[in-house]
């Protein structure tokens, strides 16, 4: 990018922080903690990737689902946390902050592990793995962890895998433990194809490839709450403000990119909001949901 071009993302990425911070979007202590480590180790990161997390260390409705599982989470420190593949920011300002006794964090795709390992090191983030793994199929003994979490990972799985792996979080989940949640929701059900394999997990050349589900009130309990044997501890939704903003604003991203997205604070702070349930959804929104397991 031209110096111009750089210059112009930056003083665009602090206005729209400031905007966010009047707003008091949910979240955004965890932006200013990457924006402020980013630049503590840019030299271990390298300029590129420093640039990139300083000036857009959160994507979109992350804010809201950093927010759900960090308040949910709990701040004892000595706990055994499995993370299935969610963004890597959120286990790095948790590591960092909390100290688990350890972080251990699945991803399938084995071009993300590796830039999930770089960042890592470069952030000195201690008590942390990430490994290839598939949450259909969990390589660890019942009842091994404290908490297990998931951001925005179950409706990208295909066929029953969502339910599945609902199922197999719950396995290894210690009594006592809780499992955390997000997705996306809507008032109207919709499965969403692309034309590249987003996440690098299809060894067979296809025309489009299943990207994600979005679920309605009635799959939602049906393919993710019926597969929890308890009743949630907590449910919360967001979700945008007027019909049909967010599939703009995800085109404008693939098209766009990082000249789009720099104004992700902004747009969060004043696009979407909080509902009570997913009907009263004009669009598209997140839920989070957690749960304990009993003793």
């Amino acid at each position: 990018m031209k110096i111009i071009t750089l210059l112009r993302l930056l003083a665009i990425s602090l206005l729209a922080k400031i905007g966010a911070t009047i707003k008091k979007l949910p979240g955004n202590h965890i932006d200013t903690w990457i924006r402020l480590w980013s630049m503590r180790y840019f030299t271990d990161l390298g300029i590129a990737r420093a640039f990139q997390l300083f000036v857009h260390p959160i994507s979109s409705i992350r804010y809201f689902e950093f927010d759900f599982i960090l308040r949910n989470i709990s701040t004892i420190s000595n706990l055994r946390v499995l993370d299935v593949s969610s963004p890597r920011e959120f286990a790095f300002y948790y590591c960092k902050k909390m100290q688990p006794d350890s972080y251990t964090m699945i991803n399938p795709d084995s071009m993300d592990v590796g830039e999930t390992k770089i960042q890592a090191d470069a952030f000195n983030v201690t008590n942390f793995s990430v490994v290839t793994g598939n949450a259909l199929s969990l390589l660890y003994k019942n009842k091994s962890f404290d908490r297990v979490i998931s951001i925005s990972v179950i409706e990208h799985i295909e066929k029953d895998g969502d339910s599945k792996a609902i199922k197999e979080m719950w396995r290894v989940l210690k009594p006592g433990g809780k499992l955390i949640l997000t997705t996306h929701i809507a008032q109207h059900k919709r499965v969403e194809h692309r034309g590249h394999d987003q996440y690098n997990l299809s060894n067979i050349k296809r025309k489009k490839y299943f990207f994600q589900r979005v679920y309605d009130e009635e799959s939602f309990k049906k393919r993710i709450l019926s597969q929890v044997p308890v009743q949630s501890l907590a449910i919360q939704i967001w979700g945008e403000k007027e019909k049909g903003w967010f599939d703009a604003y995800i085109d404008r991203w693939i098209k766009r990119g990082l000249e789009e997205t720099v104004w992700d604070p902004w747009h969060m702070s004043t696009r979407f909001k909080s509902y009570d349930s997913a009907e009263q959804l004009p669009g598209i929104g997140v839920v989070g949901c957690a749960f304990k397991k009993p003793l």
